[in-house]
């Protein structure tokens, strides 16, 4: 009996090797601790450009409202995490619906857009439109062909 408890002892990880040490390494960004330590210079497109915001406890104001907890984030805070989303619009179609591939080929051709924009379907009609290129985002919101499309900006 004690040695089938003593192999499941040591068949069991330590909670080190599941865990990463972030006291280790304390300068760990937002993003590599959500990524238990997985792509650390990865190069990849999700840092916007922000790879320096270390994320810690004073980016959190807790607080207590008529007997609510409330949690307020910084400025600093809000606004990396508003990031990937700054050059975006939210179409929602009017009139009959087209499919995703459809209305992603008819925003591409009507406003000519020079870099490829990312598409989201969030239903109901609605679309969230991510533009790669400022000029594109800035065309689409304050000169893009919306006749054609039969949607409006949100």
């Amino acid at each position: 009996m004690e040695s089938d408890s003593h192999e499941q002892e040591e068949d069991l990880l330590s909670i080190d090797e599941v865990v990463p040490n972030t006291a280790a390494n304390p300068s760990w960004t937002w993003k590599e601790k959500l990524m238990g330590g997985a792509g650390l210079n990865d190069g990849g497109d999700g840092s916007f450009g922000d790879e320096d915001f270390v994320f810690g406890d004073e980016h959190f104001i807790v607080s207590t409202e008529d007997n609510w907890p409330t949690l307020d984030l910084s400025e600093e805070l809000k606004n990396y995490l508003d990031r990937p989303w700054r050059n975006s619009l939210i179409l929602k179609l009017l009139g009959r619906n087209i499919s995703y591939r459809v209305l992603h080929e008819r925003i591409s051709k009507l406003w000519m857009l020079k870099g490829e924009p990312d598409l989201i379907d969030l239903h109901g009609g609605y679309y969230l439109v991510r533009f790669s290129n400022m000029d594109d985002y800035h065309f689409a919101l304050e000169e893009g062909n919306f006749l054609g499309l039969s949607l409006d900006i949100i």
